[in-house]
């Protein structure tokens, strides 16, 4: 008795639910891939503005500040130089978690802006209460960006990524 069935048969609904298993689990893993990605990328800017701008302040530049903030469309680092931007770059997306720890106290960019500045004669990175803006104080020794952290020295004004 061999009738018209309609239908899956039992081994055809599991291959599928199979199939869709794996396709969800490799773009788990391609989303997981980018955002760190980004957030290495962001963290490595983030190190680079730090020399630049402690570089254009050991050479004698009008008061180098760098700016780390948080707009509506992304996240962003700025160079200024006597109250002018000199340089600006879009570090990541808005919602790029960067946090940062001053006096072991830990911050949230998209709270408050990080304002650092370096001292002109040695170097060092300037306390955060010594710099215009910062509504956090102390001294800032890391900024971190997902699991990449920048650790700072204060006393020398040295930076270095750590992942």
């Amino acid at each position: 008795m061999k009738g018209n069935q309609k239908g899956f048969t039992l081994i055809e609904l599991i291959v599928v639910v199979a199939i869709v298993g794996i396709l969800a689990a490799v773009t788990g893993v391609s989303v997981s891939t980018v955002s760190s990605t980004q957030n290495r990328k962001c963290a490595a800017s983030i190190d680079s503005m730090l020399s630049q701008c402690r570089v254009l302040t050991l050479s004698g530049a009008d008061s180098p500040v760098l700016k780390l903030h948080v707009e509506r469309d992304g996240c962003y680092g700025t160079i200024e130089c006597g109250g002018v931007s000199r340089a600006q770059e879009r570090l990541g997306p808005p919602q790029t978690a960067i946090t940062f720890t001053a006096d072991d106290v830990d911050y949230n960019l998209s709270d408050t802006a990080l304002y650092l500045a370096f001292d002109r004669t040695t170097g060092a990175l300037r306390s955060l209460d010594e710099v215009s803006g910062n509504t956090a104080s102390g001294s800032c020794t890391e900024i971190g960006v997902g699991s990449y952290t920048l650790a700072l020295t204060p006393s020398t004004g040295y930076h270095t990524l750590v992942s």
